[in-house]
């Protein structure tokens, strides 16, 4: 058997979660449940915080894969958000850990070549609808595109009188949905709301969504993004089932 020696990764998709499973805690018989895996995003509003989804990747023979950076870009290959990853072998066992930041995870290595399943968490902002890439730079400085996925933007007109009053009588129904943006750097952010009444005592804590400015831009400049989807949209989330509030805090 041919040895690999150049690592390869393969990009597999964007989903909401993955949970690593293993019944006898074996690292070699680990396995995992992944839900919602697609290549395309739907939002109601950007932006959209990165830290909500997960990018799975295949990695051949990965204990050739010492280390490699993984990057969002955009078509003009601006830098979104990026994270490292390092394969770390456990000495006389058939072992390794995986780090990314500050977390680590233990997987097997089997005694032929195999492909491990393993997915990634960004944390940054996708601050408009559009199609981005995944990069990744191992040993050579030099970004290789991985694939794409597309983030689709789903405007929802106004809500009808009718619709108001099916929320009001519903009392699972969000009645009110608060977010914010947050820079881990200076604190500086912009908190929002929507709700089926506008609610005068959230202010000036929250902004109300239609009253937002056309852009905003934190104190250090690390996060600045257009505020038209949130304008717009905001009150989409109005008449859902479950939390919708939520904070984005991003470095």
């Amino acid at each position: 058997m041919n040895t690999i020696e150049t690592p390869r990764i393969a990009l597999l998709g964007i989903c909401d979660k993955v949970v690593i499973t293993n019944l006898n805690s074996d690292p070699l018989f680990n396995f995992s449940n992944i839900y919602g895996l697609k290549t395309f995003v739907n939002s109601y509003i950007f932006p959209f915080p990165l830290q909500d989804k997960e990018i799975l990747l295949g990695i051949y023979n990965p204990i050739t894969l010492e280390k490699a950076e993984i990057r969002i870009a955009d078509d003009l290959n601006t830098e979104i958000a990026k994270t490292t990853v390092q394969i770390q072998k456990i000495n006389g066992e058939q072992i390794a850990k995986i780090h990314q930041e500050n977390q680590a995870r233990t997987f097997g290595l089997p005694e032929y070549p195999a492909w491990l399943i393993y997915s990634i968490k960004f944390n940054g902002l996708i601050s408009e609808p559009g199609q981005y890439k995944i990069q990744v730079n191992t040993i050579d400085d030099k970004w290789t595109d991985l694939g794409r996925f597309i983030f689709n933007y789903i405007p929802k007109p106004d809500l009808s009188e009718d619709e108001i009053a099916t929320i009001k009588s519903d009392p699972s129904a969000t009645k009110t949905v608060n977010i914010g943006i947050r820079c881990k750097n200076c604190q500086a952010g912009l908190f929002v709301y929507s709700s089926i009444e506008r609610k005068k005592e959230q202010e000036p804590q929250y902004t109300w969504y239609k009253e937002l400015p056309e852009s905003f831009e934190c104190t250090c400049k690390k996060i600045r993004f257009e505020c038209k989807y949130i304008k717009e949209n905001l009150h989409a989330f109005l008449g859902s089932k479950g939390k919708v509030s939520n904070l984005f805090s991003l470095i």
